[in-house]
Protein backbone atom coordinates (compact mmCIF):
# COMPACT_ATOMS: atom_id res chain seq x y z
CA UNK A 1 0.00 0.00 0.00
CA UNK A 2 1.23 3.24 -0.97
CA UNK A 3 0.57 6.26 0.97
CA UNK A 4 1.62 9.79 1.02
CA UNK A 5 4.42 10.87 3.26
CA UNK A 6 3.36 13.02 6.14
CA UNK A 7 5.42 16.13 6.33
CA UNK A 8 6.79 16.66 9.77
CA UNK A 9 7.10 20.36 10.46
CA UNK A 10 10.60 21.53 11.20
CA UNK A 11 11.35 22.35 14.80
CA UNK A 12 10.70 25.91 15.82
CA UNK A 13 13.81 28.02 16.13
CA UNK A 14 15.12 28.06 19.66
CA UNK A 15 17.70 30.09 21.56
CA UNK A 16 18.74 27.03 23.53
CA UNK A 17 22.23 25.76 22.71
CA UNK A 18 22.86 22.34 21.23
CA UNK A 19 23.04 19.47 23.69
CA UNK A 20 26.78 19.13 23.18
CA UNK A 21 27.29 22.74 24.25
CA UNK A 22 25.09 22.63 27.37
CA UNK A 23 28.00 22.18 29.78
CA UNK A 24 29.96 25.06 28.24
CA UNK A 25 26.82 27.23 28.25
CA UNK A 26 26.18 26.52 31.94
CA UNK A 27 29.81 27.26 32.74
CA UNK A 28 29.60 30.60 30.92
CA UNK A 29 26.42 31.54 32.75
CA UNK A 30 28.01 30.70 36.10
CA UNK A 31 31.02 32.83 35.28
CA UNK A 32 28.77 35.78 34.46
CA UNK A 33 26.85 35.37 37.73
CA UNK A 34 30.08 35.29 39.73
CA UNK A 35 31.52 38.35 38.02
CA UNK A 36 28.41 40.55 38.22
CA UNK A 37 28.25 41.12 41.99
CA UNK A 38 31.94 42.07 42.21
CA UNK A 39 31.63 44.73 39.50
CA UNK A 40 28.41 46.01 41.08
CA UNK A 41 29.72 46.55 44.62
CA UNK A 42 33.42 47.29 44.19
CA UNK A 43 35.19 49.88 42.11
CA UNK A 44 37.90 48.07 40.22
CA UNK A 45 40.12 50.93 39.07
CA UNK A 46 42.90 51.69 41.60
CA UNK A 47 43.59 55.16 40.17
CA UNK A 48 39.96 56.17 40.72
CA UNK A 49 40.09 54.84 44.28
CA UNK A 50 43.25 56.82 44.99
CA UNK A 51 41.63 59.99 43.64
CA UNK A 52 38.62 59.41 45.89
CA UNK A 53 40.94 58.94 48.88
CA UNK A 54 42.78 62.17 48.13
CA UNK A 55 39.56 64.15 47.61
CA UNK A 56 37.90 62.84 50.75
CA UNK A 57 41.05 63.47 52.78
CA UNK A 58 41.25 67.03 51.52
CA UNK A 59 37.60 67.72 52.42
CA UNK A 60 38.15 66.20 55.87
CA UNK A 61 41.15 68.46 56.51
CA UNK A 62 39.19 71.54 55.42
CA UNK A 63 36.16 70.78 57.59
CA UNK A 64 37.99 69.52 60.69
CA UNK A 65 38.94 72.95 62.19
CA UNK A 66 35.25 73.86 62.41
CA UNK A 67 34.45 70.47 63.92
CA UNK A 68 37.20 70.84 66.53
CA UNK A 69 35.79 74.27 67.45
CA UNK A 70 32.35 72.75 67.87
CA UNK A 71 33.72 70.01 70.12
CA UNK A 72 35.76 72.46 72.23
CA UNK A 73 32.73 74.72 72.61
CA UNK A 74 30.89 72.04 74.54
CA UNK A 75 33.38 72.29 77.44
CA UNK A 76 34.58 75.90 77.84
CA UNK A 77 37.48 76.53 80.19
CA UNK A 78 38.00 79.47 82.55
CA UNK A 79 40.06 82.45 81.39
CA UNK A 80 39.88 84.12 84.79
CA UNK A 81 39.18 87.72 85.77
CA UNK A 82 40.15 90.04 82.91
CA UNK A 83 40.20 93.10 85.16
CA UNK A 84 43.07 91.64 87.20
CA UNK A 85 45.28 90.62 84.29
CA UNK A 86 47.49 93.78 84.28
CA UNK A 87 48.18 93.38 88.00
CA UNK A 88 48.86 89.65 87.70
CA UNK A 89 51.20 90.30 84.76
CA UNK A 90 53.28 92.60 86.97
CA UNK A 91 53.19 90.69 90.27
CA UNK A 92 52.86 87.01 89.34
CA UNK A 93 53.31 86.52 85.59
CA UNK A 94 53.73 82.76 85.98
CA UNK A 95 50.12 82.47 87.16
CA UNK A 96 48.63 84.53 84.34
CA UNK A 97 46.20 82.50 82.23
CA UNK A 98 47.28 82.72 78.61
CA UNK A 99 44.69 83.79 76.07
CA UNK A 100 44.79 81.53 73.02
CA UNK A 101 43.12 81.96 69.66
CA UNK A 102 39.92 79.91 69.20
CA UNK A 103 39.63 79.01 72.88
CA UNK A 104 36.14 78.75 74.34
CA UNK A 105 36.05 80.04 77.88
CA UNK A 106 34.18 81.88 80.59
CA UNK A 107 35.47 85.15 82.07
CA UNK A 108 34.80 87.75 84.72
CA UNK A 109 34.85 91.09 82.94
CA UNK A 110 33.30 94.55 83.08
CA UNK A 111 32.71 97.09 80.32
CA UNK A 112 34.81 100.17 81.11
CA UNK A 113 33.73 102.58 78.33
CA UNK A 114 30.47 104.35 77.58
CA UNK A 115 31.21 104.26 73.85
CA UNK A 116 29.49 101.48 71.90
CA UNK A 117 30.64 100.36 68.46
CA UNK A 118 27.88 98.52 66.64
CA UNK A 119 27.41 96.71 63.35
CA UNK A 120 24.49 97.53 61.06
CA UNK A 121 21.67 99.97 61.66
CA UNK A 122 18.85 99.91 64.18
CA UNK A 123 15.40 99.27 62.75
CA UNK A 124 12.23 101.21 63.45
CA UNK A 125 10.18 99.28 65.97
CA UNK A 126 8.41 99.89 69.24
CA UNK A 127 10.08 96.80 70.69
CA UNK A 128 13.61 97.78 71.83
CA UNK A 129 14.88 94.26 71.19
CA UNK A 130 13.51 94.18 67.67
CA UNK A 131 15.21 97.51 67.02
CA UNK A 132 18.60 95.87 67.63
CA UNK A 133 17.91 92.53 65.94
CA UNK A 134 20.93 91.19 64.06
CA UNK A 135 23.33 93.83 65.39
CA UNK A 136 26.51 93.26 67.41
CA UNK A 137 28.17 95.50 69.98
CA UNK A 138 31.96 95.81 70.33
CA UNK A 139 32.81 96.98 73.86
CA UNK A 140 36.16 97.62 75.54
CA UNK A 141 36.55 95.56 78.71
CA UNK A 142 38.42 96.70 81.80
CA UNK A 143 41.91 95.32 82.32
CA UNK A 144 43.60 93.77 79.30
CA UNK A 145 43.20 94.65 75.62
CA UNK A 146 40.03 92.60 75.21
CA UNK A 147 36.87 93.70 73.42
CA UNK A 148 33.62 91.89 74.08
CA UNK A 149 31.29 91.08 71.20
CA UNK A 150 27.68 91.03 72.42
CA UNK A 151 24.39 90.50 70.65
CA UNK A 152 22.69 93.88 70.71
CA UNK A 153 19.23 92.32 71.07
CA UNK A 154 20.12 90.18 74.10
CA UNK A 155 17.50 90.72 76.78
CA UNK A 156 19.94 91.58 79.60
CA UNK A 157 21.94 93.89 77.32
CA UNK A 158 18.84 95.82 76.18
CA UNK A 159 17.47 96.05 79.71
CA UNK A 160 20.77 97.30 81.17
CA UNK A 161 21.23 99.93 78.45
CA UNK A 162 17.67 101.24 78.84
CA UNK A 163 18.14 101.53 82.59
CA UNK A 164 21.66 103.01 82.62
CA UNK A 165 21.74 104.86 79.32
CA UNK A 166 24.92 102.97 78.30
CA UNK A 167 26.65 99.65 78.93
CA UNK A 168 29.33 101.07 81.22
CA UNK A 169 29.76 98.64 84.11
CA UNK A 170 27.91 95.80 82.37
CA UNK A 171 29.27 92.44 83.53
CA UNK A 172 30.38 89.99 80.85
CA UNK A 173 30.80 86.34 81.75
CA UNK A 174 30.25 84.31 78.60
CA UNK A 175 30.82 81.64 77.56
CA UNK A 176 32.50 82.99 74.48
CA UNK A 177 35.24 82.43 71.94
CA UNK A 178 38.64 84.09 72.26
CA UNK A 179 39.76 85.46 68.89
CA UNK A 180 43.10 86.97 67.95
CA UNK A 181 42.11 89.16 64.97
CA UNK A 182 45.64 89.42 63.61
CA UNK A 183 45.63 85.66 62.91
CA UNK A 184 42.08 85.47 61.57
CA UNK A 185 41.46 86.87 58.10
CA UNK A 186 37.82 87.67 58.78
CA UNK A 187 38.60 90.03 61.67
CA UNK A 188 41.62 92.00 60.49
CA UNK A 189 39.54 94.99 59.40
CA UNK A 190 37.79 94.93 62.78
CA UNK A 191 41.16 94.98 64.52
CA UNK A 192 42.32 97.93 62.44
CA UNK A 193 39.12 99.85 63.23
CA UNK A 194 39.48 99.26 66.98
CA UNK A 195 43.17 100.19 66.98
CA UNK A 196 42.31 103.45 65.24
CA UNK A 197 39.74 104.17 67.94
CA UNK A 198 42.14 103.19 70.74
CA UNK A 199 45.60 104.43 69.70
CA UNK A 200 46.96 103.82 73.21
CA UNK A 201 46.87 100.08 72.52
CA UNK A 202 50.04 100.47 70.45
CA UNK A 203 51.47 97.21 69.19
CA UNK A 204 50.21 95.14 72.09
CA UNK A 205 48.04 92.11 71.23
CA UNK A 206 44.34 92.77 70.84
CA UNK A 207 41.72 90.14 71.60
CA UNK A 208 38.03 89.69 70.89
CA UNK A 209 35.74 87.82 73.24
CA UNK A 210 32.84 86.78 71.04
CA UNK A 211 29.76 85.73 73.01
CA UNK A 212 27.60 85.61 69.86
CA UNK A 213 29.39 82.62 68.36
CA UNK A 214 27.40 79.41 68.78
CA UNK A 215 29.67 76.34 68.47
CA UNK A 216 26.74 74.11 67.47
CA UNK A 217 26.15 76.22 64.36
CA UNK A 218 29.03 74.26 62.81
CA UNK A 219 27.06 70.98 62.70
CA UNK A 220 27.07 70.87 58.84
CA UNK A 221 30.86 70.57 58.98
CA UNK A 222 30.53 67.65 61.39
CA UNK A 223 28.18 65.94 58.93
CA UNK A 224 30.62 66.51 56.07
CA UNK A 225 33.45 65.08 58.17
CA UNK A 226 31.45 61.93 58.95
CA UNK A 227 30.64 61.44 55.28
CA UNK A 228 34.29 61.90 54.35
CA UNK A 229 35.42 59.38 56.98
CA UNK A 230 32.90 56.88 55.62
CA UNK A 231 34.12 57.54 52.07
CA UNK A 232 37.74 57.06 53.15
CA UNK A 233 36.89 53.70 54.72
CA UNK A 234 35.05 52.45 51.63
CA UNK A 235 37.72 53.62 49.21
CA UNK A 236 40.50 52.26 51.43
CA UNK A 237 38.90 48.82 51.66
CA UNK A 238 38.30 48.79 47.93
CA UNK A 239 41.89 49.75 47.16
CA UNK A 240 43.27 47.03 49.43
CA UNK A 241 41.00 44.43 47.81
CA UNK A 242 41.94 45.42 44.27
CA UNK A 243 45.64 45.44 45.14
CA UNK A 244 45.47 41.96 46.67
CA UNK A 245 43.61 40.58 43.66
CA UNK A 246 46.14 42.00 41.22
CA UNK A 247 49.07 40.66 43.21
CA UNK A 248 47.40 37.24 43.38
CA UNK A 249 46.86 37.24 39.60
CA UNK A 250 50.49 38.14 38.98
CA UNK A 251 51.79 35.41 41.28
CA UNK A 252 49.56 32.80 39.61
Amino acid sequence: MTGSDTQVPPPAPSDDPPVDDVEAWIADEDADLEAAPRSAFTMRHPVLLVLILVGAGFMLLKSWPAVSLMIAGRSPVSCGDLTERPVIRQTAPDTLIALRHNTWCTVNAVVDRRTIYATGEATESKDPREQQAGRKYFLKLAGDNVFAVLAADREDVVRYRLRKGSLLGFEVKGPGRIIEPSTSGGFQQTEQFLRNKFPRLGDRPLWLYDTTDDPMSRWPYALISLLMVFTLLLAGVGLVRVTRERLANRSS
